[in-house]
């Protein structure tokens, strides 16, 4: 049996959650983001990471969400 390590990194909000990959550069394999977030949104802060920071990190979306339109727009933000 393989053994893997996973390291888990938290953020309060979306703003800590930018400010911590602006810091840190690309050393996550895959981001967790929750739509509702204090200070600043998931698609806010994925937007932010996808464009500003320039990372292609990838940024799975966490929603209570299960319509249609809110696939669509997690899809659309780069999710």
């Amino acid at each position: 049996a393989k053994v893997t390590k996973l390291i888990v990194d938290i953020a309060s909000n979306g703003k800590e959650a930018v400010d911590m990959l602006a810091k840190l550069g690309p050393v996550f394999d895959v981001i967790l983001m929750d739509l509702r977030m204090p200070v600043m949104d998931g698609l806010e802060a994925t937007l932010y990471i996808k464009e500003t920071l320039q990372l292609d990190t990838p940024i799975m979306a966490l929603t209570a969400e299960h319509t249609e339109e809110s696939r669509e727009v997690c899809m659309a933000h780069g999710m």
